[in-house]
C-alpha cells in the first residue's frame, strides 16, 4: 500500500503521537501509537496479529515507529508498509522494581532488536527467562480497546 501526500499542504502534520489511557498506564504501559487515519494500516495488521511499519520508496530505510507521512532519513513523501517479522533478540533490558506513581506494578523493559528492521525497539517484556541475546517474540494483548504489543519467550 502507497501512502502519498502533497508537501505543500503538509502543516505541523506528526506521523504519530502519543497517547495515554488509566488504564495502560496503570498496566506499566504509559503510551502507544495514535490512532489515526495515517496509522490505520498499523492497527489493522495488529488486529490480525502482524507487526508492520513504514519503509521508505527512495532510501529504503526501515521506520519504528511509523511513519506514513515522510521518512525522517530522507524527507520522501511516499512510504509503503512493509510486514516485520514477529522475532528479535534481547539486546539489553531493565527491571523496573520501584514503579513510577501511577504504576501498580513491578515489570520488565527490554530492547530487541526485531529481524529485518534492524532498529531496536523498547517494550514491555512479559516472561521469566531474560536475558541479553535470547530470541523473543511479540505477542498481542488488548486493554483498553487498545492491542499493545509485549515480548515472551520464544519456547
Amino acid at each position: 500500500m502507497k501512502f502519498m501526500i502533497n508537501f505543500n499542504k503538509l502543516i505541523k502534520v506528526f506521523p504519530y503521537r502519543y497517547i495515554m489511557s488509566n488504564e495502560l498506564f496503570q498496566a506499566g504501559i504509559p503510551y502507544t501509537i495514535e490512532k489515526s487515519k495515517n496509522m490505520e494500516p498499523y492497527w489493522d495488521a495488529l488486529k490480525s496479529g502482524k507487526f508492520q511499519t513504514t519503509e521508505c520508496t527512495k532510501c529504503d530505510e526501515i521506520h519504528y515507529p511509523p511513519s506514513p507521512i515522510m521518512c525522517p532519513k530522507c524527507y520522501n513523501t511516499v512510504m509503503n508498509w512493509t510486514e516485520i517479522p514477529l522475532e528479535g533478540s534481547i539486546i539489553t533490558y531493565t527491571f523496573v522494581t520501584s514503579p513510577p506513581e501511577g504504576f501498580f506494578t513491578h515489570y520488565s523493559l527490554v530492547s530487541v532488536m526485531m529481524d529485518k528492521l534492524e532498529k531496536p525497539i523498547l517494550g514491555r517484556f512479559i516472561g521469566d527467562k531474560i536475558d541479553i541475546g535470547n530470541r523473543v517474540k511479540i505477542e498481542f494483548h488488548t486493554i483498553d480497546d487498545t492491542i499493545l504489543m509485549v515480548f515472551t519467550n520464544i519456547n
